[in-house]
Formats: structure tokens, C-alpha cells, sequence
């Protein structure tokens, strides 16, 4: 008997092993490019908000509305840390304009943090049901991370 990785003392036991991996390995080929397509269509939307952002920020036909919090506005030193601000920016657009005339779709959160010598910028990008589908962060050391998600998982 040959000493393989998938030795067996039944013949038809390997050939059944053989098959499981095969089904296997072509069902995660089709998870991953159903992965990959769900990636691109959130990447496509990424770059559609991003364009709908710049717009609002040159013209008042947009479709974007923007709320902003700044944590410690005025600069202060803050106690036991230093310099210290978070500056956050909610976008909104309009969900179902006849039903809800009014733009509380959040659409994407921006966050921007200051703490002494670290910064730390990230992003959240939601479908229109709410759920985040994507989170962008990126750190002092220029280190990005990217997380997509589906079905909030």
C-alpha cells in the first residue's frame, strides 16, 4: 500500500474523499467570486457617494446633506491629554422621497481624530436599509484597513 496523503484501505473511500474535495474547493470558488462581486458593487457605491460629497461641497444641488459635530471646537488642551478633537460628518440623502420628504438616509459618517500626536481617520458606508457595508480606517502610521460587510456580518 503507498503511504499518500490519501491512503485508504478502501479504493472507493479516496475516490468519495477525492469528490468531497473537489465539491468543496469549487463551491468556495463560487463563494469567493460571489465575494468579489459584492466587493466591486461596494466599491462602486463608495465612489458614487464620494462623487455626491464633492458635489454638495461646490453646488447647492446636491442631494447630500451634511451634519457636523467637532468635539472641542475651540482647540483647548484637553486634561491629561493634550491636544485633543474629534471631528464627525454625517451625510444624509433622501430614501423614499414621496412616502418621506425629508433626507434621513445616512448615507456615510466620516470621523476624524486628533489625540496629541495621533490621528486617526476612518469612514462608515451604509446601504439604504442602514446596515454598514463598508469601514475605511486610517492611522498615524499611514496603515489602512479596509472591512467589507454583508448583511451587517
Amino acid at each position: 500500500m503507498s503511504a499518500g496523503i490519501l491512503s485508504c484501505p478502501n479504493r472507493s473511500h479516496s475516490l468519495h474523499l477525492l469528490l468531497i474535495i473537489f465539491i468543496g474547493m469549487a463551491g468556495a470558488e463560487n463563494c469567493r467570486a460571489q465575494t468579489d462581486r459584492r466587493i466591486e458593487q461596494i466599491k462602486q457605491q463608495y465612489e458614487r457617494v464620494n462623487a455626491q460629497i464633492a458635489e454638495s461641497e461646490t453646488s447647492d444641488g446636491s442631494e447630500l446633506y451634511l451634519n457636523e459635530l467637532i468635539v472641542n471646537k475651540n482647540g483647548r488642551s484637553w486634561p491629561a491629554v493634550g491636544i485633543y478633537e474629534i471631528v464627525y460628518r454625517f451625510y444624509y440623502g433622501f430614501g423614499d422621497r414621496e412616502k418621506d420628504p425629508y433626507p434621513n438616509t445616512l448615507v456615510k459618517v466620516t470621523v476624524s481624530t486628533r489625540r496629541s500626536g495621533d490621528r486617526v481617520y476612518a469612514e462608515y458606508l451604509f446601504n439604504r436599509a442602514g446596515q454598514v457595508i463598508f469601514y475605511y480606517e486610517k492611522d498615524q502610521m499611514q496603515i489602512e484597513h479596509r472591512h467589507y460587510y454583508h448583511s451587517e456580518k
